[in-house]
Order: C-alpha cells, then sequence, then structure tokens
C-alpha cells in the first residue's frame, strides 16, 4: 500500500511512502522522505532535500542533488551524477558517465549535427563581480595515472577548411599536450 505522511505529498507504487511535504513517489518499495523530493523508480530512497532522482535501487541523501541512472548512491550536497551505478565523492560535483555507464562523446549545443548557420559555444568559469574581484580558473584536467603510468593526454581538435560541398570536413588534432 502507497503511503503519504508528509503534507502536500504524492505516493504511487506498491509499498512506497512520500514522507516529506511536496515530495513525489512513485515505485514500488521506495522512499522519498527529504522537502520537495522527487524520485521515480524501484527500491529508491531519496532522504535528501530538494533532491531529485530517478532511477531502480537508487539512493540519495545529499541536499539539492539530482541523480538519473539504476544503482547511483548521493551522499553529498550539490550533486548531480548521470550514469549507472554512479557515486558521489565529494560535494559541488557533476559526474557525467560512470564506471558502469562510460560517455565517450558529450555534445553540447545542437547535438551531434545542424543544418543552420553556425553558433558559438562557451564553456565559462564565474566571472568576478564587484570591485577588484577575480574570475574563477578553468581546469582541464585528463584522468591521472597511477604508479609509472603516465596521465591521460590533453588534445584539442578543430575542422581545417576544405573544399565546397556537403561533406563535412576531418577534425585534425592541432594541439597535443602529454607524454609522447
Amino acid at each position: 500500500q502507497a503511503r503519504v505522511t508528509g503534507k502536500g505529498g504524492t505516493c504511487v507504487g506498491r509499498y512506497s511512502r512520500a514522507g516529506g511535504n511536496k515530495t513525489t513517489h512513485v515505485g514500488e518499495s521506495g522512499l522519498t522522505d527529504g522537502m520537495n523530493g522527487t524520485t521515480v523508480g524501484q527500491g529508491a530512497i531519496n532522504t535528501g532535500d530538494n533532491s531529485t532522482l530517478v532511477g531502480q535501487g537508487t539512493k540519495i541523501t545529499g541536499n539539492r542533488s539530482t541523480g538519473v541512472g539504476q544503482g547511483i548512491t548521493i551522499t553529498h550536497d550539490d550533486v548531480t551524477i548521470l550514469g549507472k551505478g554512479g557515486t558521489s565523492t565529494f560535494s559541488g560535483q557533476v559526474q557525467v558517465g560512470t564506471v558502469q555507464t562510460e560517455y565517450n562523446h558529450i555534445f553540447l549545443g545542437r547535438g551531434p549535427e545542424h543544418t543552420g548557420a553556425a553558433t558559438g559555444v562557451s564553456v565559462h568559469t564565474a566571472a568576478g563581480s564587484g570591485t577588484d574581484i577575480e574570475g574563477d580558473t578553468l581546469n582541464l584536467v585528463p584522468g591521472v595515472g597511477t604508479g609509472s603510468a603516465n596521465g591521460g593526454d590533453l588534445i584539442i581538435y578543430r575542422s581545417l577548411i576544405g573544399a565546397s560541398g556537403s561533406t563535412p570536413n576531418s577534425a585534425v588534432q592541432i594541439v597535443k599536450i602529454g607524454s609522447d
């Protein structure tokens, strides 16, 4: 039997409970107990305030956090994880891909292809605001190696001009910072 024990909550699913105020839980044998939480998934447990969780067997105790994927565990605040089996390791992080869900290509903007005029996509850090306030640093950190193994290389590609036509130009490596 689904139970709503918090004020303004919604619960759908056998043996599940929406316990916090203004919470929503959808899925069998789960719990949404933080304030303003939303949970979807069998056996999912969300006790973080203002947190959203989607996936079977997931658990979130961090506040203001979001998880999408089966078996995710978020125990820190202000975390976003996309991918099966992800686990938070500190507050304020975003994980796209996990040991169990490898994302090798991330597209920003309009997806992998578009048919309109080119636009730019920018990755920003926070700008300073006020008198003499520094802007934040942008760090690009390839994977670190262990023991006597090198870390990952940092490689920058760009598409060079080609012949007139609709065939995509190849991306070529223009900068490589690494071990070889």
